[in-house]
């Protein structure tokens, strides 16, 4: 049994259920994987290649391919820390988000790109946000935004900029 198996077979037991975001994660798990390849082949049409990617990493691993992840996970926070250290870095000024504070119904698509800041879970090393300035005014409009893949994450987050002037920008 895997670790999302595990986890949403824990929650069931608990009569709880995933938080939104992860919903449609926990069904398409629990799919056959031609359905799934089916579906991603749908998807793709309807959500773009960036929701295809993510649905695309969720399968069973075994125990072997776990070991070989997590060994390579510890190759990387070595490495990590080698190249801070040849740097002489205490710390890194980076963007949170690509976008000002979202909509709370936007939420179920945009807090994937939450992997601004996923680096820094990775490696163990502390991160934080703090706000350093805010939505200006023009800056609030959906055409003042265009991306190279004009998928779902686009129009949403179109639509969350959409009145956001005031909002804080955080790094």
């Amino acid at each position: 049994m895997g670790v999302f198996e595990q986890f949403d077979k824990a929650l069931k037991a608990k009569g709880d259920a995933p938080i939104g975001i992860y919903k449609p994660h926990f069904l398409f798990y629990n799919l056959p994987r031609l359905i799934q390849r089916f579906g991603m082949f749908v998807m793709r049409f309807i959500h773009g290649q960036r929701k295809v990617a993510s649905m695309a990493t969720l399968k069973k691993f075994t125990k072997d391919e776990i070991d070989t992840v997590l060994r390579r996970k510890a190759r990387f926070e070595t490495r990590f820390k080698e190249i801070w250290d040849d740097l002489q870095l205490d710390g890194m000024l980076c963007p949170a988000f690509p976008h000002a504070a979202f909509r709370h119904e936007d939420s179920d698509e945009l807090g994937f790109f939450a992997y601004y800041t996923m680096l820094f879970n990775v490696v163990g090393y502390p991160a934080g946000t703090i706000p350093v300035t805010e939505v200006l005014p023009g800056e609030d409009t959906p055409e003042n935004y265009a991306d190279a893949h004009n998928d779902i994450y686009t129009r949403k987050l179109k639509h969350s900029m959409t009145g956001s002037r005031g909002l804080p920008i955080g790094i």
